[in-house]
C-alpha cells in the first residue's frame, strides 16, 4: 500500500505531483501540511501532530468530512513528520511517499533524511519528493528513473559504500567504492533515462534532481 504523507515546508503544486498524491491509497497530512491540502483541495484521511500550525477552523473543517485528528503534546519524543509516517506504517504502508518536505529548517530537513534512512531499515520503500527532486536511500538494488543530463548525487550513509556495478551514470567511482564524508559521489550525471545500482555493502543516499 501506498501513502502519501505531506509535510509543512515548500511545496509546488504541479501536475505530476498532484497525481502522485491524489493516487496513492492513504493520505496523511503532518501538521502544518493540512494547510497544503486545503489549498489543493484534497482530504486527507488524517491529520498528525502536535497541530500547533493550523487553526482549529481548519482541522474542524476536514474533522466534517471524515479526516481523523491525532493530536500530540507540544513537547514530544517524535517530529510531526515522522509521526505521520509511523502512523501511515501503522495503517498497513510499504511505501512512503513525502511531500513539503524540502526547505525550512537544516536541522528539520537532516531529520528527515535520517527518518529516510530508518524507514529503509523497517523494508519501507520511501522517498522525498518535490517537482524536480526526489532523495532515497538504498542499501540493495535499485533503479533512479529520469532523463538523460539529469544529475544525480551519491552520498554515503555508512563508512563505506561498496557497489557491485554501477550502470547508465558517467562517473564510476574508483574500486566502486564510495566513502562517508567525502564529496567524490556528488554531481554526477545520468548518461539514460535509468541508472541501475547494485550495492555489496552499505547505505548510499540518493538524490535525483530532474532537468524538467
Amino acid at each position: 500500500m501506498r501513502a502519501a504523507v505531506i509535510a509543512n515546508s515548500e511545496f509546488k503544486s504541479e501536475r505530476k505531483i498532484l497525481d502522485l498524491i491524489k493516487s496513492s491509497d492513504l493520505i496523511v497530512c503532518a501538521n502544518g501540511g493540512t494547510r497544503i491540502a486545503k489549498d489543493i483541495e484534497i482530504t486527507p484521511a488524517a491529520i498528525v501532530g502536535d497541530l500547533d500550525s493550523i487553526s482549529k477552523d481548519i482541522t474542524n473543517t476536514f474533522k466534517k468530512k471524515g479526516t481523523e485528528i491525532i493530536e500530540h503534546l507540544t513537547e514530544k519524543d517524535y517530529t510531526d513528520l515522522e509521526l505521520a509516517v509511523n502512523y501511515a506504517e501503522e495503517k498497513g504502508a510499504n511505501e512512503i511517499l513525502i511531500f513539503g518536505a524540502l526547505g525550512g529548517r537544516p536541522d528539520h530537513f537532516i531529520a528527515n533524511i535520517i527518518l529516510l534512512s530508518d524507514l529503509l531499515k523497517r523494508n519501507i520503500r520511501a522517498k522525498i519528493l518535490s517537482s524536480q527532486t526526489e532523495i532515497f536511500c538504498l542499501n540493495r538494488y535499485g533503479e533512479i528513473k529520469g532523463k538523460a543530463g539529469d544529475v544525480v548525487s551519491l552520498l554515503p550513509l555508512s563508512n563505506e559504500v561498496h557497489f557491485e556495478s554501477i550502470t547508465g551514470l558517467k562517473f564510476i567511482p574508483p574500486a566502486n567504492t564510495l566513502q562517508f564524508g567525502a564529496s567524490r559521489g556528488i554531481s554526477n550525471v545520468m548518461l539514460e533515462d535509468t541508472a541501475f545500482l547494485k550495492i555489496r555493502s552499505g547505505t548510499i543516499l540518493v538524490f535525483h534532481f530532474s532537468k524538467q
